[in-house]
């Protein structure tokens, strides 16, 4: 479909690099939201994202 995109992220730790793969058409027959929910599923069991997530910092 498109092309492959690099995610760079900086934070205090250093930078970070992520390789982020084009997307693929839904596949047919299933209703798009469920279709879109399990390829969303499946890329999070696949690819994983823990790397991304991260607290808010307090204000004062």
């Amino acid at each position: 479909m498109g092309e492959d995109l690099t995610l760079i992220i900086e934070n205090d730790d250093g930078v970070v690099e992520r390789r982020i793969v084009s997307a693929v058409p839904l596949p047919h027959g299933i209703e798009r939201g469920v279709a879109a929910e399990s390829a969303i599923r499946f890329a999070a069991a696949l690819w994983g994202m823990p790397d991304f997530i991260s607290s808010a910092r307090p204000r004062k």
